[in-house]
């Protein structure tokens, strides 16, 4: 026969411990499950803080790189071979092929579709960077919002484990009370009827 706890929490003696324990499983499930968007959004926040740096220090710098490996596009012979032949029918029709203002004209020509095809290949290059920076920008907001969920699931868990602890400490003490008053009014009630 097993003997009655007065002081154990809800009346069993594990009770109190069932409760305690199932709480500390929550701890590494939490881990589990918002520890690798945690730690991804904060392997994102070094990169993150670089780059917005270099951009606000130096953002001629970030071009530069972004316009690094600049080769002519596929089609940029084309476009150049059509706008040097349109270029030389008109002088020709004109009467000015092979003057100063026909070179000028065609160089003119040239030099606007090597200034397009080079902006083309930045502008792509920049759209990439954006992608890129937005992208890490989502990681480390992943990684701040499950930082947040960790914390306030572990605040959580402290707490119930903290009011849990309390109110078994509170009861044991009423039990304890109870006892004592109980146990005194008996011995009084006892003393004063002999």
């Amino acid at each position: 026969m097993a003997w009655y706890n007065p002081f154990s929490w809800g009346g069993s003696d594990n009770s109190m411990e069932d409760v305690q324990g199932y709480l500390s499983q929550m701890e590494p499930m939490l881990q589990e499950q918002y520890g690798p968007y945690k730690e991804a959004g904060l392997e994102a926040l070094p990169t993150l803080q670089n780059q917005y740096s270099m951009l606000l220090q130096n953002p001629g710098a970030i071009q530069a790189l972004l316009g690094q490996g600049f080769e002519q596009s596929p089609g940029y012979q084309f476009q150049l071979d059509q706008a040097m032949n349109a270029a030389n029918q008109a002088a020709s029709a004109g009467g000015m092929l092979g003057t100063p203002a026909h070179q000028q004209q065609a160089m003119g020509a040239a030099q606007g579709l090597a200034n397009q095809d080079y902006w083309n290949y930045l502008g792509m290059n920049q759209g990439l960077y954006g992608q890129g920076l937005a992208g890490t920008q989502g990681l480390f907001g992943t990684g701040f919002d499950a930082a947040n969920q960790m914390a306030s699931g572990l605040g959580n868990i402290y707490g119930n484990q903290a009011n849990l602890a309390y109110g078994n400490m509170q009861s044991q003490n009423q039990m304890l009370g109870s006892l004592l008053g109980a146990g005194l009014g008996a011995g009084i009630y006892g003393w004063m009827n002999k």
